[in-house]
């Protein structure tokens, strides 16, 4: 609020539609996760689905307590409750031709609909909206599919993330270790260049080509410079403590 000049008041301040609704939504689930492990990962799925799919009933979009966002994305956090890492890192090593070609198909694929972005700036204007969550169903049953669509392409750049994560300790896995820290550097970051310079205001940024190349070779720049340990390692430290038993999440 400082950085975008609104003004404070009650309302304003429990409304989380910028970075900050993250840490609330964190909150939320690691509430939610003793319940979770306890239901077992077929009911849990299916309960996270049902809740978000039906958060898009409810119109939520002022962004209060962060409610909208965190029922949209509660599936992936019960996902990865449910998947710890050590399996993950079985799934990304496996031998197995399937596994393989399936990790590759999901790159050509996940190139493929970046390339179609590029071509195109609205090109997935249809189904965007319904990503985070925030505005509730007025077409259906066109944003019921519009959701899902948004849900099978965040799995298939899941899968090309996975297949192109180095195995090995890296430059490029610290960053990885620094996530949190980046995620929320770069949104304050972002509303200074929004509300306090004119970059946004600049046509070549609506360049398919050229304003892509721009943002990609600013936000290395701002990654970079959020992911510094003086930034980034209170947060980790919080985010060490074990909320789980082990193995809590595996019943059923």
């Amino acid at each position: 609020m400082l950085i975008n000049g609104a003004s404070l008041t009650l309302g304003r301040f429990l409304q989380f539609t910028s970075a900050p609704w993250y840490l609330l939504a964190m909150a939320y689930w690691y509430a939610a996760a003793p319940l979770l492990a306890r239901l077992g990962w077929k009911r849990g799925m299916a309960l996270a689905l049902v809740l978000s799919y039906a958060s898009g009933f409810v119109d939520l979009s002022d962004g209060l307590l962060a409610i909208s966002r965190s029922l949209a994305f509660l599936p992936w956090f019960a996902a990865g409750l449910y998947c710890p890492v050590e399996r993950v890192v079985v799934l990304k090593e496996s031998r197995s031709r399937a596994v393989r070609a399936a990790l590759a198909a999901a790159v050509a694929l996940a190139a493929a609909i970046a390339l179609a972005r590029v071509l195109d700036e609205h090109a997935y204007d249809w189904f965007f909206q319904m990503v985070y969550g925030d505005n509730p169903y007025r077409a259906l049953p066109l944003d019921l599919l519009g959701k899902a669509v948004a849900t099978a392409i965040a799995l298939v750049f899941s899968a090309a993330v996975l297949r192109l994560v180095p195995s090995r300790r890296s430059r490029l896995t610290v960053l990885g270790e620094r996530t949190l820290g980046i995620y929320v550097g770069h949104r304050l970051v972002r509303a200074w260049l929004t509300f306090r310079t004119p970059l946004y205001e600049q046509p070549v940024l609506l360049d398919p080509l050229w304003g892509t190349l721009i943002v990609l070779g600013l936000s290395a720049v701002i990654v970079a410079a959020c992911s510094v340990p003086a930034l980034t390692a209170g947060l980790n430290r919080i985010l060490r403590r074990r909320w789980l038993p082990e193995g809590g999440a595996g019943r059923g």
